[in-house]
């Protein structure tokens, strides 16, 4: 079945989109019947310690179905603007492609640029807002389908839906998660965009919140800050930077952990024994015990509390630097 929105014509769409989680909202477009004229994403970057130059998911994905891949280092010259008018898209869609669209692209596809973002708009604008949703300790966050203008997540609102976020989710596992409830809803609201039967909503500028980009210094523990946001901090930064701090003068990685409703007398950075199921030693920090249950040693594999302990039995009783 193809999307049909003018008489025999089958919808042109242009799509941006880097990372795997991406691609459901790709694969959402295909099976929609779009006829998808180009796949824009991120160039190739060095990567590993061989520095090899690593193609991005959505490339790869789309080169495997025969699909036209373009990799502009910038969008903001002409001739970049020049190859877009040149596809005919009736629609470009943007899925975490990782850059802003400057205004003269907005004004090329006839049904505009629109967007999924991994928030419920207003709240979360700009590049963190599945990792800033966990910081901030709320239940619920969900994807917005909004129509891109000139500012950043600014646009008018197309769609919402909402998700619940568990006590175990991280930025590494929520974030395909509503990507694929932004491809579900892209497949029930684009045929209806296209169609002029939706009544855009604007956002109320008012109640907006806003994320900044995370740095590899925003995973450094700080002992003095409650176990509860230490835990937030580790789900929130999954997979990077992660959670860590400083042992015998190497990077100790904390893999998992759970803050413990118990208060134990030392100092704020003292790493306690513990006899908890899995959690085998804790750090006493601002309020309360996070008990780490994983763990892994710059240079070295990840391990249990318990194998850690195994090998370094001097870590517990060691003050970490807060």
């Amino acid at each position: 079945m193809q999307l049909i929105y003018n008489a025999n014509q089958v919808m042109r769409v242009v799509f941006m989109g880097t990372p795997n989680y991406a691609i459901p909202v790709l694969e959402a477009l295909l099976s929609l019947g779009c006829q998808v004229v180009g796949v824009y994403t991120q160039p190739d970057r060095a990567r590993g310690r061989g520095l090899a130059l690593e193609a991005a998911p959505a490339k790869s994905f789309a080169q495997e179905r025969g699909l036209p891949v373009f990799q502009p280092e910038s969008l903001g010259s002409f001739e970049v603007s020049e190859e877009l008018t040149s596809l005919k898209p009736d629609v470009v869609v943007v899925a975490a492609y990782g850059k802003m669209l400057p205004p003269q692209l907005l004004k090329i596809p006839p049904h505009g640029c629109l967007n999924i973002h991994p928030s419920l708009l207003p709240q979360y604008r700009g590049p963190s807002p599945v990792a800033s949703a966990i910081l901030q300790g709320e239940s619920n966050t969900g994807v917005t389908l909004m129509h891109i203008d000139q500012g950043a997540d600014t646009g008018p609102i197309i769609a919402l839906r909402q998700w619940a976020i568990t006590p175990d989710d991280t930025t590494a596992s929520l974030t395909p998660r509503l990507f694929e409830l932004g491809a579900r809803l892209l497949i029930e609201k684009l045929p209806l965009w296209v169609e002029g039967k939706i009544r855009v909503r604007p956002q109320d500028h008012s109640q907006a919140t806003f994320t900044t980009q995370i740095a590899k210094k925003d995973g450094e523990a700080r002992w003095d800050q409650p176990a509860q946001e230490l835990e937030r901090r580790l789900r929130a930064f999954t997979p990077w930077p992660g959670l860590y701090t400083h042992w015998q003068g190497r990077v100790l990685k904390v893999l998992e952990a759970r803050a413990l409703d118990r208060d134990v007398s030392g100092e704020v950075g003292l790493v306690v024994a513990l006899e908890e199921t899995f959690l085998h030693v804790g750090v006493i920090t601002g309020a309360a015990v996070l008990g780490l249950a994983s763990l892994q040693l710059e240079g070295r594999r990840s391990m249990t509390s318990k194998e850690f302990l195994q090998g370094h039995s001097s870590f517990v009783g060691s003050q970490l630097p807060s």
